[in-house]
């Protein structure tokens, strides 16, 4: 993504913005490299691994024959384990009758709990309610690993939690990660925050083409002015050459009886009047040229603020459906329920406003390029393009921007009271 991101802005930043872009991936280098080892310095060895799932698996084979069965596993889940998800013995063994410490261990090396930073196991503490032990847990630097220890550890758990409850609710909760990972997260909630910062990558990436853009159209209109004025110079050249073959014409209407000054003067009105052809000509081809230039600078400017809109219409569209998604929710008493620790109201109306938002720059965008263009056909004299007025682009824009959500109806359905954005 680093890679990707510094090439784009190779291709469309200025200097001084390409300065800044390598900056930043400078510093998120230093910072992940800095992440990378501290991790490392922190990570207790395999065989230290070994000995902890040695030990979880003591503390599940009750008979101690070095083997855990589908029954002892089941025994420890209905008398120790203290989980939110009901487990059952299959899930532990994977199709196997009883389990062996190399083939414990294997499993735990696979464990999504084994990559666990410190600030994932105080976050996962915090979700378990474990408030006395968040502190002890960040001063010992606990990671995803050392929740084996954990597992069968009293000494390590009496040093990081000072509350009895606490600790023996560690322990098992240890225990139970250790054994079947992690509780399944919502994957709404991990999406929803990965499309939204994608979208605003796009619409800054979309930003930084348009600036591209602007620029090499103000390059486009110096160029323009330039032909102008040289369509200026050639238009008083012509009128000084109009002027002379008047001028000529009449001194060979005085001098018709003067043969040899008639045929010369007939030869010189030949001439001006092939080099006045010839200068109409390259004027007719000057401002052919410059209506070609303006006509094209116009179509790219419209082809970008059509994919602009498009881009807008494409997230309206997208919020809509989860607004209309929310509100079928809503319709519901479990829909309600299930909304009440959700952030994805004030997510989608978040996005609302800032389909609104990208509205209203479009919108913006649409009346200056309108004055702009009305400015630039009045100063050439000739009509490049026709153009619809302010009113009913703004009006158009207005029409297409999506309704904001309402907040009456959620807030009758839950008497009245905002919970948790709902």
């Amino acid at each position: 993504f680093l890679f990707f991101f510094h090439n784009f802005s190779v291709m469309f930043c200025s200097c001084s913005s390409l300065l800044v872009v390598q900056g930043v991936v400078v510093v998120v280098l230093v910072l992940s490299l800095f992440a990378v080892r501290t991790t490392l310095q922190a990570t207790p060895s395999e065989l230290e691994e070994k000995g902890w799932i040695k030990r979880v698996l003591d503390h599940l084979d009750d008979d101690h024959d070095g083997k855990i069965s589908l029954l002892e596993t089941q025994d420890a889940i209905s008398n120790e384990l203290d989980s939110d998800v009901e487990h059952k013995a299959d899930d532990f063994h994977k199709g196997d009758v009883e389990l062996v410490e190399d083939e414990l261990f294997a499993s735990w090396k696979t464990n999504p709990v084994r990559l666990w930073t410190n600030k994932d196991v105080i976050s996962w503490a915090k979700k378990m309610e474990l408030v006395s032990c968040i502190e002890g847990l960040s001063s010992h630097a606990i990671i995803g690993k050392d929740l084996a220890h954990l597992a069968t550890s009293e000494d390590l758990i009496n040093e990081i939690c000072p509350q009895l409850t606490d600790r023996k609710r560690l322990q098992l909760r240890s225990l139970d990660l250790v054994m079947f990972g992690p509780i399944p997260t919502d994957m709404m909630s991990v999406v929803m925050p990965i499309v939204a910062s994608f979208a605003i990558v796009v619409a800054a990436l979309a930003v930084l083409y348009s600036n591209k853009k602007n620029k090499l159209l103000l390059t486009e209109l110096d160029k323009v002015n330039k032909d102008n004025g040289a369509i200026t110079d050639l238009e008083k050249k012509l009128e000084n050459y109009e002027n002379e073959l008047a001028a000529t014409a009449l001194k060979a209407q005085e001098l018709e009886t003067q043969n040899v000054v008639k045929d010369r003067a007939a030869s010189k009105v030949d001439v001006l009047q092939h080099e006045l052809s010839i200068l109409r000509q390259e004027q007719a081809e000057i401002r052919a040229h410059l209506k070609e230039i303006l006509r094209n600078a116009y179509t790219q400017e419209t082809e970008l603020l059509n994919f602009a809109k498009t881009l807008t219409q494409d997230r309206k569209v997208k919020a809509q459906k989860q607004a209309e998604k929310l509100d079928s929710q809503r319709r519901s008493v479990l829909g309600v329920v299930r909304l009440t620790n959700s952030v994805k109201p004030s997510e989608c109306e978040a996005e609302m406003h800032s389909v609104l938002e990208m509205y209203r720059v479009i919108n913006t965008i649409a009346e200056e390029r309108m004055d702009r263009w009305q400015q630039l056909q009045e100063l050439l004299r000739f009509k490049v393009v026709r153009t619809p007025s302010t009113k009913s682009i703004a009006s158009r824009t207005a029409t297409s921007s999506p309704a904001q959500p309402s907040r009456t109806v959620s807030r009758k359905r839950t008497g009245g009271k905002r919970k948790n954005g709902i």
